[in-house]
């Protein structure tokens, strides 16, 4: 995914002077902003699909936003870009819309409470119940509800990134959050850079696949596959004398975590 590289007079004053309030007091927004496309093209009103960010121009002057109000929608669009709300694959077969308004929700939530009172655009979607929540957590929530909140632009564009851009838009958000240092990352996204940064990996996972390697795929009679038996086949099971004997070593010193 190739995109154009955008200069200062590409995009309108009101962007530009909304870039320029973000690196003066919320670096690490700023940060990813300007290491990402930002599109003015391609949409209605504002929105991401979690690798550049792109906006209208004529939506945002028609809307009469100040410079601040730009700035809360430009960090409303990197929050869904941190929080990976644009993967078709996570959203699975949920409605995309009610998907949208969990996300609008869970993000405006904690961004109200890190930027000024002033940068909220009126009437963006706005409950305090869902502050904590996944997105997940807030589409069950919404679909108990019975009926959802209305909102004024759907700014999640679904789609599910390469391994390439997906580990672009990793590297871009960890230099982000190291250029803003820890004091400018906001609370509510510094488990989310640290996972990023350092993900958990399963052991057992990790410890499995490489038995598996090591071992060669062979096959043995001496005891049959049971996936066979109830359709009455007689087959081999996979079996491996490469490893030889194994050996466990439980470490109990209390030095390895």
């Amino acid at each position: 995914m190739r995109m154009p590289d955008m200069t200062r007079k590409d995009h309108p004053e009101v962007v530009v002077k909304a870039l320029g309030q973000l690196v003066l007091r919320m670096p690490f927004y700023s940060a990813l902003l300007l290491s990402s496309p930002l599109i003015p093209q391609g949409v209605s009103t504002a929105a991401t699909d979690g690798f550049a960010i792109y906006y209208n121009p004529a939506w945002i002057e028609q809307e009469g936003f100040t410079p601040k109000q730009v700035a809360f929608i430009l960090c409303h669009e990197v929050e869904h870009m941190v929080r990976l709300h644009c993967s078709t694959t996570r959203r699975g077969a949920r409605d995309h819309e009610v998907w949208n308004i969990a996300g609008d929700l869970t993000l405006n939530a904690d961004l109200i409470d890190v930027l000024p009172r002033d940068w909220c655009p009126e009437g963006a979607l706005y409950d305090p119940t869902f502050k904590g929540l996944t997105i997940e957590q807030a589409y069950e929530q919404l679909m108990k509800m019975g009926s959802k909140p209305s909102s004024q632009w759907a700014d999640i564009v679904a789609a599910d990134l390469s391994v390439e851009d997906l580990a672009r838009v990793r590297g871009r958000i960890i230099q982000a959050a190291a250029k803003a240092g820890r004091g400018g990352v906001p609370d509510h996204l510094r488990r989310l850079i640290d996972e990023l940064a350092e993900p958990t990996v399963d052991w057992r996972r990790v410890l499995a696949e490489f038995m598996q390697a090591l071992a060669r795929d062979d096959s043995s009679w001496n005891r049959r596959n049971r996936r066979g038996v109830y359709r009455g086949l007689v087959l081999p099971s996979r079996a491996s004398g490469a490893l030889g004997r194994v050996g466990l070593i439980i470490d109990v010193s209390g030095s390895v975590h």
